[in-house]
């Protein structure tokens, strides 16, 4: 009903156009019956989404997402902190104000979706380390990122037997979905690899 209406003053409103444009001695751009199909369908499509807005919002599935307290998410990260200047692994926690002493710990406590962060320093076994240190899967060890590494040093190395029944020394061995970053590896035995 809003469109009968209208279509009597679009006309009206051509009129008018004409009028003004012909009384200026210009031509208009759009041509009338472009104005006058365009400003009916302002009116008109405004009316009909408004009769139809509830039924389209009742489409909406409402499905609430519960996180089930012991449930964790992907997001979820534990992070454990390792310091090697700290006195013993005893009384730490991996918190960031109790951090523990050596990587070969942290892995130990490491869980899927960790990030051990290790305080600059060198990681050797003067410190405590036992190598080879051998990353676990989903845990990511990382150093000193904006330095390249230079400030957290892994020095060291030990015996390891491969897949391939070959025994060589090895400062850490890799894990599916693990990653090492920031840090400079180092193994100073004989006929080893970092």
């Amino acid at each position: 009903m809003p469109l009968l209406n209208f279509i009597p003053s679009c006309k009206a409103e051509m009129l008018f156009q004409k009028l003004i444009f012909s009384e200026f001695k210009r031509l208009s751009v759009t041509p009338s019956p472009i104005v006058c199909l365009t400003l009916g369908l302002a009116v008109v499509i405004p009316a009909l989404w408004s009769n139809n807005i509830t039924s389209a919002i009742a489409q909406i599935p409402t499905t609430s997402t519960k996180v089930v307290q012991s449930e964790r998410t992907i997001s979820q990260v534990n992070i454990l902190f390792v310091n090697p200047s700290i006195d013993n692994d005893q009384q730490s926690n991996g918190s960031k104000i109790a951090p523990l002493k050596t990587i070969t710990k942290a892995l130990q406590l490491a869980q899927s979706n960790t990030l051990i962060i290790l305080a600059p320093g060198t990681y050797s076994p003067k410190t405590g380390e036992v190598f080879p240190i051998i990353l676990k899967q989903n845990v990511a060890i990382q150093g000193d990122i904006g330095n390249q590494g230079r400030t957290v040093k892994i020095i060291g190395g030990g015996e390891y037997l491969s897949r391939s029944f070959v025994r060589q020394n090895v400062a850490i061995v890799g894990a599916n979905l693990a990653s090492l970053s920031g840090v400079t590896v180092t193994n100073t035995n004989s006929r080893a690899y970092g």
